[in-house]
């Protein structure tokens, strides 16, 4: 990129069929950077994400789609230094029409700022923080993080302003990272591996000291997490209760070890659902879940064994079941899962053995195979390549599919074979941003590097 990133006057100025825009600077010469732009999030109807220009370093820039108004922020981090060290997405709340994130000026790691759009607006909250915290959890009109010095962790609590950010509760020992921070009804939850241990533990916080304790004990994962076995995985909110993936002989038995768990936050509710998985001896590479007709589906896939597997649940032992259990001839990619009216949407392995799009009807459990994407896949040797499944619309999702020449292969479905194609515009992108009617990304291109560009959904 360009000493200024020359995205101020370059929104829509290249042109490509079938309405594809670069946003940010096309015009690519020896020396200059890729502006890389990432973690978008909306805010007052324009588009905010951060992106790295060679005079100003990475920081927030703000976009709303149209010509000549794209621009920086503001230049948190004076120079070509970087305000921006950590997630701009997971690092930011909204809270009364105004935007909070973590961003550092050099003078601090990291401080909680504010935003109401406008570069005079943009100002610094705190000055004690010195901190690069990885996230921020809005529960209600107040925030949550964690902040890790060595081997202790604190929990803090802010309401946006400088007197209203206070530690809760602080030297808890602890390994590693938090694996997890999310939220219970007005309760805040995070997990992480305590000193000295190679498992975890839930916890919870209310905003008191009191009020925030362990409320599981130590427990491991199933090997799809972050932070390795030790990390649980498949946390979700559904109903008023927080639902996570967890390997406990204690609770679940042996050898059907890992299982599904629930919590309302408090410790007495925090109970097992149902033993799904023979953990003792057998891990999970990559796993999933999401909320579809008002159940939850569990995914988890097998790279030894080349095998997918579904769980659907209401939050019941008794109405929780498996529904879906493929096993390959070979390796297979599978993804995220996706719903869809009556269905559920994924990658897994077809009647020859290949990667299809999967449409999985969830009224009888049959499947309808969409379009192979893939097929004589070699195994990878470390972590599974997976699809990335994203909807656009209410009639098309975007698939990104790993390829044999390791460059990712993008693809528009309407969720027949006849309308699932490879998009060669898309092809290297993986993952986009909705966004007003048109689908964010950032691609890298011999001509204009790594940069945002914008498309209007005319994939024709």
């Amino acid at each position: 990129m360009k000493n200024t990133l020359l995205i101020l006057g370059l929104l829509i100025i290249f042109s490509m069929v079938n309405g594809q825009e670069v946003i940010t600077d096309f015009v690519h010469k020896d020396g200059d950077k890729s502006s890389s732009p990432s973690d978008f999030v909306e805010f007052n109807q324009k588009l905010y994400f951060e992106a790295t220009s060679e005079s100003t370093g990475r920081e927030i820039w703000v976009s709303n789609g149209k010509e000549n108004e794209t621009y920086l922020l503001k230049d948190i981090n004076p120079g070509n230094n970087s305000g921006i060290q950590t997630s701009f997405s997971e690092t930011s709340v909204i809270i009364n029409n105004t935007l909070y994130f973590i961003a550092s000026d050099g003078i601090s790691d990291g401080e909680i700022w504010k935003t109401d759009g406008t570069h005079d607006g943009t100002e610094k909250v705190t000055d004690f923080l010195n901190s690069n915290i990885s996230k921020l959890t809005l529960i209600g009109e107040n925030f949550y993080f964690l902040i890790k010095n060595n081997d202790s962790l604190q929990v803090w609590i802010s309401d946006g302003t400088e007197s209203g950010t206070k530690i809760v509760k602080e030297n808890l020992p602890i390994w590693n990272s938090p694996t997890f921070q999310g939220k219970c009804n007005n309760t805040f939850i995070f997990t992480f591996q305590p000193y000295g241990t190679n498992y975890s533990k839930v916890w919870r916080s209310d905003g008191t000291s009191d009020g925030t304790y362990p409320i599981t004990e130590e427990i491991d994962g199933n090997g799809a997490g972050p932070g390795g076995s030790s990390a649980l995985t498949q946390y979700i909110e559904f109903n008023n209760k927080m639902y996570f993936v967890a390997r406990s002989i204690n609770i679940f038995g042996y050898p059907i070890c890992v299982g599904i768990m629930k919590t309302d936050g408090t410790l007495e509710n925090t109970v097992p659902v149902k033993a799904v998985h023979d953990g003792a001896t057998r891990l999970i590479d990559y796993a999933d879940v999401i909320e579809a007709n008002g159940k939850l589906y569990f995914s988890f896939f097998e790279v030894d064994y080349n095998r997918l597997f579904i769980w659907e649940t209401d939050g019941t032992e008794s109405g929780s079941n498996k529904i879906y259990d493929e096993t390959g001839s070979r390796y297979f990619m599978t993804s995220n899962l996706l719903g869809n009216d009556n269905s559920l949407i994924f990658c897994g392995v077809n009647n020859t053995g290949g990667t299809s799009l999967i449409n999985l009807h969830l009224t009888d459990y049959s499947t309808d195979y969409i379009k192979e994407l893939q097929n004589n896949i070699e195994a990878p040797f470390f972590t599974p390549e997976i699809c990335i499944l994203k909807k656009i619309n209410e009639n098309k999702i975007f698939c990104s599919s790993p390829s044999s020449n390791n460059k990712r292969k993008g693809w528009i479905s309407e969720l027949t074979e006849e309308t699932t194609n490879n998009i060669e515009i898309l092809d290297g992108v993986s993952n986009i941003f909705n966004y007003e009617n048109s689908i964010y990304f950032s691609k890298t291109s011999d001509m204009e590097g790594s940069e945002l560009w914008k498309s209007d959904n005319n994939h024709e």
